[in-house]
């Protein structure tokens, strides 16, 4: 016990810093949750039908409808951009929904609905609110335990308190914020993924230590997630694999362990992704038809290849900018503290590449190269499984990217004068306050 408090001696700024964090995110998330109870257009109604049939014992599969649960909760909720094809309050009948009713994400892996699941259950039990509301607090909860995790491995890198808090918070100020944390969204795990391959990079860039069993499960439990939510474990695999061959061409032995780590990367997402394909494929009726392909990409002719058109897509990941939060929050400050996070996490990865020397500078290599690859495995999986390709490649799909990113910039204002860590820290605070009036409505640009 005495070793317990004395460490709590020794780590109470941090644990200071880390309640804010976590008080902060869940403030904000909660605020905007009972401020814009409307479905958001982002997939959630087939997220909410998921969990729901989760929390009932049973897996949705390619061709099944929405529960007349999901149904209702439409009806009476509505959604911003889809008009009138909503029906009254308290239908049912797939007949009167005048959109698709298929539960076209069915698909996705298991790990994040039944987490948010069981976290509904309990909500439940212990209080009167309604399932979706509990569904977007657990979604709030994942986030901004998240949110600590990135603090936590800021710290471990060597970033000072001060530096990591102002870097945490400027996560505030993008609009993913909204979307992961106030709305049944399977991108809410983003940092904690995201962290998970920071770790791994630490383990060769700062412990120089061997890291496969690390990666092997990183990789692993971001499959079970969600597809593309293996990027950022793929990203530092792929960075790591260079290093190591180039190392092993230049006769040095520690280029074995940058490819076992790299190599643990990819099988852990191998196992993860082949298992359940396995699973959705043998579950998919024969002759089933994606409802909405063609819907947000493009087919491609036949015999015609994607390649030129993927030229125009290279960049669109970058800075991770979009308005994907309700028009409740939509507001002056939100839009200021969003064009900040944009501009500071697209200079990140470059800022770290200069900066940083010696092993380090893979992570400004991850943070670099990391938005162009998501897009290749993007437009890729699409051009494989459905022969058509994105016009527009939209940041979201590379949200796990974020906590490296966040770190490249840490890191690189690691070493900087007490007078910019103390300016990195009162900006980032400045981030949250505006953040929370931002999810109170103040500035409002257009209400429902």
């Amino acid at each position: 016990m005495r070793r317990v408090f004395g460490w709590i001696r020794r780590r109470r700024v941090d644990l200071l810093i880390a309640a804010i964090l976590l008080v902060t995110s869940l403030v904000a998330s909660a605020v905007t949750i009972f401020r814009a109870p409307q479905v958001s257009p982002i997939d959630e109604i087939s997220h909410i039908d998921y969990v729901w049939r989760v929390m009932h014992g049973e897996l949705p599969h390619r061709g099944d409808e929405l529960t007349d649960f999901a149904l209702n909760q439409w009806a009476c909720r509505g959604q911003e951009n889809v008009g009138d094809s909503l029906p009254a309050c308290g239908t049912t009948d797939r007949a009167e929904f005048d959109i698709i009713t298929e539960n076209y994400n069915a698909w996705q892996p298991p790990l994040f609905f039944a987490v948010v699941g069981a976290m509904t259950r309990v909500g439940m039990m212990l209080t009167s609110f309604d399932a979706v509301v509990l569904m977007r607090l657990a979604c709030a909860v994942i986030f901004a335990v998240g949110l600590v995790c990135l603090y936590a491995i800021m710290r471990r890198w060597g970033v000072p308190a001060a530096v990591a808090f102002g870097c945490c918070a400027l996560l505030f100020g993008m609009s993913a914020f909204a979307l992961t944390s106030s709305t049944v969204s399977t991108d809410a795990p983003f940092l904690l993924v995201g962290v998970g391959a920071a770790w791994v990079l630490k383990r060769e860039a700062r412990d120089e230590k061997h890291g496969w069993h690390i990666a092997l499960l990183v990789g692993l439990l971001s499959a079970l997630v969600k597809t593309i939510a293996c990027a950022a474990v793929l990203v530092v695999a792929v960075v790591l694999g260079v290093t190591g061959l180039y190392r092993l061409l230049r006769h040095r032995a520690d280029g074995w362990r940058c490819g076992f780590t790299a190599l643990g990367a990819v099988v852990g997402v191998g196992i993860g992704t082949l298992t359940w394909n396995a699973y959705v494929s043998a579950h998919t009726p024969a002759g089933w038809q994606n409802p909405v392909l063609g819907v947000n990409t493009v087919v491609l002719e036949s015999g015609e290849l994607p390649f030129l058109h993927w030229l125009a897509t290279g960049t669109s990941v970058f800075g991770w900018s979009g308005f994907w939060e309700p028009v409740q929050t939509v507001t002056y400050l939100g839009s200021f503290t969003q064009g900040i996070a944009a501009l500071l996490l697209t200079a990140a990865p470059f800022m770290a590449v200069l900066v940083l020397s010696g092993p380090e500078r893979k992570l400004g290599w991850v943070g670099l190269l990391g938005p162009f690859m998501v897009v290749m495995f993007v437009e890729v999986q699409e051009w494989l499984r459905e022969h058509a390709y994105f016009a527009t490649v939209f940041p979201r799909y590379g949200l796990s990217l974020v906590a490296l990113t966040a770190l490249c910039l840490a890191v690189a204002l690691r070493n900087r004068s007490r007078t910019t860590q103390a300016l990195t820290a009162l900006g980032g605070t400045l981030i949250a306050v505006l953040s929370v009036l931002d999810a109170m409505g103040m500035g409002v640009l257009s209400v429902s």
